[in-house]
C-alpha cells in the first residue's frame, strides 16, 4: 500500500469516530424531545385513543356552595402498567354531557394544583399523572354556554373537542391571576356569549393578549356545539328584526311597520300562552302558585325553579 493513502485512510476513520461520538451526545437529548412530545392529552385518554391509558369523567356540580361560579369534574384514571404516566390538561379543552341542555364547559386545570398558576404564567400546559392503578383528579371547570343548565346528580361527561381562541386564552389567564371565582365565570362568559366593549373592569385583567375591542365588533362561537346558539349571536336577530333602520328580513304584513307585525305575533304568543297555563291550573284544580318561584341570596347555581332535575345559573337579577 502506498505510504500516500494512509493519510486518507485515517482521515475517514477520524471522521467517523467524530460522528459516532456526536450521536452519542445528541441522542439522549433526541429521545427527551420524543417523550416531550410523546404526552398525551386528556382528550385522547378519554376518547379512548392512548394504549395502556383509560379515563372517564364525571360531573361534580353540586357543592356545598352553590353560589361558587367555577364547577368541578371527577376524572377517574386507570393504569394497568406498572409506571406512572403524565397526562396533559390544555387549556380550552372541552366536557360536555350527552344532553344538549346541558352546559358545555371549559376546564380551567387540576382543582388541587399547587402549581397551576405558574404554570399558566410560563405558558406550559398543566398536567395530571396516572399512577398505577385508578388514579381520581378533580378538575376546575367553567361554564362555557351561558343559558344551558347543569345536571343535578352526577352526570357521565366525554371530551368536547378544543375551544377556539380567545377561550383558551382567557382560561390560562385565569389559571395565572386567580381571581375571584364569579369574576372568572364572567369573563368564560364575556367570550362565549356577552363580548361587549369596553369589558367590565374587573374582567379586563383576564382579557390580557385578547383584542377584546374586535372580538367584540365581530364575535365567533368558540364552543364547537351546533345545538347552541351564544347569547351574541340571538342579540344579533332580535337586533336585526327590530331595527327600524336596516329593515327586518322577514316578510312585511300590509299597513304595518317592518317589526310591528312581530311585535303583535309576540305579545299574542304570550296571551295564549298565559291562558294556556291558567286552563291546566284549573283542570288541576288549584290556580298558579306564585309562592314557588325561588329567588336566591346571591349569584350561583342553584336547583331549576322550573322543577326540571338540573340546575341553573341566578345572576342576581333573573335566571339564566
Amino acid at each position: 500500500m502506498s505510504a500516500n493513502r494512509l493519510p486518507v485512510r485515517n482521515a475517514r476513520r477520524g471522521l467517523l469516530v467524530v460522528m459516532a461520538v456526536m450521536a452519542a451526545l445528541l441522542a439522549p437529548g433526541a429521545v427527551a424531545g420524543a417523550q416531550e412530545t410523546a404526552v398525551p392529552t386528556l382528550g385522547a385518554v378519554l376518547d379512548g385513543e392512548v394504549a395502556g391509558l383509560s379515563a372517564t369523567a364525571t360531573t361534580a356540580f353540586a357543592g356545598e356552595d352553590p353560589s361558587r361560579p367555577a364547577m368541578e369534574v371527577e376524572i377517574q384514571l386507570t393504569n394497568p402498567g406498572d409506571t406512572s404516566v403524565p397526562v396533559a390538561v390544555p387549556f380550552g379543552m372541552l366536557l360536555a354531557t350527552d344532553d344538549e341542555a346541558d352546559q358545555t364547559t371549559g376546564v380551567l386545570g387540576p382543582t388541587d394544583d399547587p402549581t397551576l398558576a405558574e404554570v399558566a404564567a410560563s405558558g406550559g400546559t398543566p398536567e395530571i399523572t396516572a399512577a398505577p392503578g385508578t388514579t381520581y383528579v378533580m378538575l376546575t371547570v367553567y361554564c362555557a354556554e351561558l343559558d344551558d343548565g347543569a345536571p343535578y346528580e352526577p352526570t357521565p361527561m366525554h371530551y368536547a373537542g378544543m375551544a377556539a381562541e380567545p377561550l383558551p386564552a382567557v382560561l390560562r389567564n385565569i389559571a395565572a391571576q386567580q381571581p375571584d371565582d364569579w369574576v372568572g365565570q364572567e369573563a368564560v362568559w364575556w367570550v362565549t356569549d356577552d363580548p361587549t366593549y369596553p369589558p367590565p373592569a374587573d374582567i379586563a385583567p383576564l382579557l390580557e393578549g385578547v383584542d377584546a375591542e374586535a372580538f367584540a365588533s365581530d364575535p365567533h362561537q368558540v364552543v364547537p356545539d351546533s345545538a347552541y346558539a351564544p347569547g351574541w349571536s340571538r342579540a344579533g336577530v332580535v337586533d336585526e328584526a327590530f331595527d327600524g333602520g336596516t329593515q327586518s328580513r322577514a316578510p312585511a304584513i300590509p299597513g304595518s311597520s317592518s317589526g310591528s307585525w312581530l311585535f303583535w305575533l309576540l305579545a299574542a304568543g304570550a296571551v295564549l300562552g298565559t291562558i294556556a297555563i291558567v286552563a291546566a291550573a284549573r283542570r288541576g284544580g288549584r290556580r298558579p302558585d306564585a309562592a314557588r318561584v325561588i329567588v336566591p341570596p346571591r349569584p350561583g347555581w342553584y336547583p331549576d325553579p322550573g322543577g326540571s332535575s338540573s340546575y341553573r345559573f341566578w345572576d342576581g337579577a333573573r335566571w339564566r
